[in-house]
């Protein structure tokens, strides 16, 4: 996944679902039980994780069939150094990931346009095929917040090819040219409501979630937006 620079002066379940396996916010506090799911989190939220000059994380996947490995499987995330983009590893069991998004000038700590297409393209398909649609996530750490994408929709294959990604990636930048501060900076709350925004007027694809979750704790509140386009926090009960 890319992170965004750039530099300039609530969800339905699906039909039939079982609420158990499908609720989101049970879904995140059950990762948030695991102790492997959250050391991961432990090993990228660090001030120095922020500072390289590359991204890390950590993908999340199914265990290999008839191998006696149980629980699920967190292998690294490549990376190329000096670079600002990490890519799921090759298979199709993979149906989560975590990454963070660094302190260079211009970063954009939240999702990216790149981030919701793998996310939606790789990990809802895989966890369709191998468990749960429900189970799908992905995050991004941050020194800002951290933030995690579920999807509760219908489709088990979402098409976004090139042609989406690049308009996605299009209307983005020209919305944070609007918000980025003197300093290249981002206020986080117009962030949200940005990322927001993308998902209601460009994105448009029904199921897709985004919730903020609190570093100590791992409680989560789901981000919406309101008719006149403030951001609402629902807290995870």
């Amino acid at each position: 996944m890319n992170t965004v620079f750039y530099r300039i002066k609530p969800g339905c379940l699906r039909s039939g679902g079982n609420i158990d396996i499908d609720d989101p916010c049970k879904k995140i506090k059950n990762r948030f039980s695991e102790t492997k799911f959250k050391e991961k989190v432990a090993a990228i939220d660090k001030a120095e994780v922020f500072n390289y000059d590359h991204e890390m994380g950590f993908a999340a996947g199914y265990p290999p069939a008839n191998t006696g490995v149980a629980g699920t499987q967190y292998p690294p995330m490549e990376n190329v150094l000096g670079s600002h983009s990490v890519r799921l590893p090759d298979g199709n069991q993979y149906f989560g990931f975590m990454h963070s998004h660094n302190n260079k000038e211009g970063a954009v700590k939240i999702f990216s346009p790149y981030d919701l297409a793998t996310f939606l393209t790789s990990c809802v398909t895989n966890a369709n095929s191998g468990g749960s649609i429900g189970d799908a996530y992905a995050m991004v750490i941050t020194s800002e917040g951290n933030y995690i994408l579920q999807y509760t929709g219908f489709l088990s294959v979402v098409p976004v090819g090139p042609n989406v990604i690049s308009s996605w990636n299009e209307w983005y930048l020209k919305q944070l040219a609007k918000i980025q501060n003197d300093d290249n900076s981002f206020d986080q709350d117009k962030l949200e409501k940005v990322f927001l925004r993308f998902l209601k007027e460009k994105v448009q694809i029904d199921g897709v979630q985004l919730y903020k979750v609190e570093k100590l704790t791992g409680k989560a509140k789901e981000l919406t937006l309101d008719s006149n386009n403030n951001v609402v926090p629902v807290e995870c009960k």
